[in-house]
């Protein structure tokens, strides 16, 4: 991803949320 060493607040913070909301997604749908 070259965008996060341009974008960091934009294109690497966005990614990081998205993947906890799927990991917490995934906890709620095993539990």
């Amino acid at each position: 991803m070259d965008n996060c060493s341009c974008r960091p607040f934009y294109t690497c913070s966005i990614s990081k949320l998205i993947s906890v909301m799927v990991s917490m997604l995934s906890l709620c749908s095993s539990l």
